[in-house]
């Protein structure tokens, strides 16, 4: 039995750094998913479900994204470190054009 991937928006393996800008703190964080409905990051900052935050991406031609992002999902990762999972709530018709683009760039990066 072939069992289908559930998620709305696939996320790639993309492993590279984002900023997180959480309740007046800005740091910069390793993200391992990305796909245009969220992302999954690690960091030693303590999240919760439902915690809002705003997410910085390097975008294809040197600017950023600054996507608004709720915390759906936190997972133990290490003894000092979550993994969590953030879905992007404002999504822009015009990101979704930049997507292939952003993904293709990133590969070189």
């Amino acid at each position: 039995m072939i069992l289908e991937n559930r998620r709305r928006y696939p996320r790639i393996l993309y492993q590279k750094p984002v900023g997180v800008l959480f309740k007046g703190h800005y740091f910069i964080t390793i993200c391992y998913e990305l796909g245009e409905g969220g992302l999954s990051l690690t960091t030693f900052q303590t999240l919760n479900l439902g915690d809002l935050c705003c997410v910085t991406l390097p975008n294809h031609i040197g600017g950023f994204y600054v996507l608004k992002a709720d915390v759906r999902n936190s997972q133990k990762w290490t003894d000092q470190q979550y993994i969590y999972g953030l879905k992007f709530l404002e999504y822009s018709n015009i990101l979704r054009g930049y997507f292939p683009l952003f993904f293709l760039h990133s590969q070189f990066c």
